[in-house]
């Protein structure tokens, strides 16, 4: 999975926001390991106990990325991470 998929991934959990985001981002070296992240791992970088299990739950759930990324693809749409280096 690409960084700006894991992105999109974390902005459509219920209850996680930009501020947790970037939190994540900025403690996280490399990305793609949030899926292997327990919610401990998520509470050692800055995020309560409860907004850790809801990101543990919701990256284990990829239904709503599937459904984003195939109404991405089924409408053309051109869309981009701010603050990566590749666009």
């Amino acid at each position: 999975m690409k960084y700006e998929q894991t992105v999109l991934h974390l902005s459509l959990i219920l209850g996680v926001g930009p501020a947790t985001i970037k939190l994540i981002l900025e403690n996280v070296e490399n990305l793609i390991n949030v899926y292997n992240f327990f919610v401990a791992d998520f509470v050692k970088i800055g995020l309560s106990f409860d907004r850790a299990q809801k990101v543990v739950a919701g990256l284990q759930d990829r239904s709503l990325l599937d459904k984003e990324l195939a109404l991405i693809a089924k409408h053309q749409i051109s869309w981009c991470v701010l603050g990566t280096e590749e666009y």
